[in-house]
């Protein structure tokens, strides 16, 4: 990929108006993902993989072109054992634990199953914590997976007007998490480290709140994670 986009910009002469539209383009992406959206998890990179692609083609095929028959054939068996050598050791990631999302989603269908109070509406479950492991989206994925009839809401994503940076907007406007607390049926929560920039400061006072209003909850479940920390589900006493 690197000598493709190298030959790309050093040897793609002819494709000059080709080559300042993708320039253009992974620029704005930067200025888009760095000064508007300032958030740097690993999904939002993927926006530069086409220009990486076609950038990448444009070089190679420019190399050939250009270069001695002797000297491209060499390249490209240097391209086919590149992909050979990577696969020296294991092909897997490392294994970062069980992080027990799916007991998580298990004993909330347990007591799903239990509410007849809950039976009328689609209740809330609410995720405080915000990290790689346990955040909002991968629990609602799990839910959705048991197709429990639940709204998670991923918690931070309410409080974008608690941090300093531009996180974007909700443009829905809606209530944050401590004007909605009411609202929340169920609490998922994790103490020790749990929030990613630029929640650090936002996602530990939503839980310092929720402990200290913890007498209007019950411990459903609560789960030792590999970081030393505990995941707990917490529902609404009745009444």
């Amino acid at each position: 990929t690197a000598a493709g986009i190298l030959g790309f910009l050093w040897r793609g002469q002819e494709t000059r108006w080709a080559r300042a539209l993708l320039l253009t383009w992974a620029v704005s992406l930067y200025a888009i993902f760095t000064f508007v959206v300032v958030n740097k998890q690993s999904r939002y990179l993927l926006p530069w993989i086409p220009i990486l692609l076609l950038m990448t083609a444009g070089g190679l095929v420019a190399l050939w072109r250009r270069a001695a028959a002797g000297r491209a054939l060499l390249a490209m068996g240097m391209l086919v054992l590149l992909p050979v050598t990577g696969l020296a050791g294991s092909w897997r990631t490392a294994d970062r634990g069980e992080w027990n999302i799916r007991p998580l989603v298990a004993r909330l269908e347990q007591e799903l199953a239990g509410r007849a109070d809950l039976s009328r509406k689609a209740p809330m479950l609410g995720v405080i914590p915000d990290m790689r492991e346990v955040n909002g989206p991968t629990i609602a994925y799990y839910t959705a997976r048991q197709e429990l009839p639940v709204t998670v809401v991923q918690l931070v994503n309410r409080m974008k007007r608690h941090v300093a940076i531009n996180v974007g907007l909700d443009p829905f406007d809606r209530d944050d998490f401590y004007q909605a607390f009411d609202r929340y049926d169920f609490l998922a929560t994790k103490d020790g480290a749990n929030a990613v920039p630029p929640w650090e400061d936002v996602v530990p006072g939503m839980q310092a709140y929720f402990e200290k209003r913890l007498a209007e909850f019950e411990l459903l479940g609560s789960f030792r994670e590999p970081d030393g920390s505990t995941l707990a589900l917490y529902s609404r006493k009745r009444g």
